[in-house]
């Protein structure tokens, strides 16, 4: 199989400023600006969350914008709202910030209160709404009335780990995953309609595996489900039956798998995965179910990766560039030798004034995903 290299573009950015302590870099939220006094040109930026902060840095030159001083367990940019969304890592209140200002957030409000002292926050969100989880439970809100849409009670046996909306094709669903192995999924829209309805009742899908789910998304009629034992699984909706085998990173020589993203391009849905090694090798591959067998296809390898494990990978939806995020506080920004000539790019710098307007950079927001097509 041929390998498509990708080489860094540029210095290796620090996440760490405030302390000794190397803080995981968790994830990437990608999102595009619209300077309106300068004739509606777009800007790219990513959110790095870590351990310890969330920074805001444009892209393709990775010049640091914002230094948030959050610790956030999740960062959301919301289309609708035009607003940079996050879940505050100790207290869980939700914070808006505007992203053509930065400096100070827009509202900070408590909407969920801590279930049993469990510690793992998360978020989503789309259009006016937000569900938050905390413990086994989670609750939807109307951001923008402020009112309760629905309170989902210990719907999992244990804590859940990820929650996303999913827009369907006749419903907006919310999906969970857990530590107790579960992907359920729930329709909303009795709700949306000032129904009052059961949580139980509005349970539309139950997925079981054998082991914790540490990630998972949609793929029109399918699923796919990352574990924490490094498996990943494709899923039938409908059936909750597996599609195809099971993955593991041994299959590629590397010992872990770092995350998996959905790309939508050229009209085409398409899965891809990244394993990393405790060596620093790092390849990313299409996932491809032919005749049964779940295998890997199109190799990407990125050229002299950080020492320290990487445990988070960001893919632009052409693949002409890539984020990594490491265990050591490290972020890089990748790019594919073929697409781009060589830049030099600057390193970490302070925040630019208040004045300051971007220059226009290429537009890497997904775009919305094709309906009705399934990849497989």
């Amino acid at each position: 199989m041929s390998k498509r290299e990708f080489y860094q573009l540029g210095p290796t950015i620090n996440i760490n400023t405030h302390t000794n302590e190397p803080q995981h870099v968790y994830e990437f939220e990608i999102y595009d600006v619209e300077q309106k006094e300068i004739q509606k040109e777009r800007t790219s930026h990513v959110a790095i969350v870590s351990s310890e902060t969330v920074k805001i840095y444009k892209i393709p030159t990775m010049e640091l914008i914002r230094d948030l001083n959050r610790q956030c367990k999740a960062v959301k940019y919301s289309n609708d709202l035009k607003l940079l969304v996050g879940i505050d890592a100790e207290s869980g209140n939700i914070i808006k910030w505007d992203p053509l200002k930065m400096y100070d957030c827009v509202e900070e409000e408590s909407i969920m209160k801590r279930e049993n002292g469990a510690d793992n926050w998360n978020m989503d969100i789309i259009h006016d709404l937000i569900v938050i989880v905390s413990g086994s439970s989670f609750l939807v809100v109307n951001t923008i009335k402020k009112k309760n849409i629905g309170y989902f009670k210990d719907m999992h046996s244990d804590d859940i780990r990820n929650i996303s909306f999913v827009q369907e094709e006749q419903a907006l669903m919310i999906y969970t995953s857990g530590v107790d192995g579960l992907l359920q999924s729930y329709s909303i829209d009795p709700l949306l309609n000032g129904e009052r309805v059961d949580p139980d009742d509005l349970l539309e899908i139950t997925i079981s595996v054998d082991d914790g789910i540490s990630s998972f998304g949609n793929l029109g009629k399918f699923v796919y489900i990352v574990t924490d034992s490094q498996k990943l699984t494709l899923w039938e909706k409908e059936s909750a039956m597996q599609y195809g085998t099971t993955l593991v990173p041994g299959q590629f020589n590397a010992d872990y798998i770092i995350n998996a993203q959905i790309i939508h391009h050229n009209d085409e849905i398409q899965l891809i995965i990244a394993v990393g090694s405790t060596d620093g090798n790092v390849f990313i591959a299409d996932v491809k179910v032919l005749q049964g067998e779940t295998r890997f296809k199109g190799i990407t390898q990125l050229i002299k990766p950080s020492p320290a494990n990487v445990e988070t990978i960001w893919c632009a939806q052409d693949m002409s560039i890539i984020l990594t995020g490491d265990h050591d506080s490290l972020a890089a920004l990748w790019e594919n030798c073929r697409c781009f000539p060589k830049r030099q790019l600057q390193s970490d710098q302070s925040p630019p004034p208040p004045s300051h307007i971007p220059h226009q950079q290429p537009h890497l927001h997904p775009p919305h995903p094709p309906h009705n097509h399934v990849p497989y």
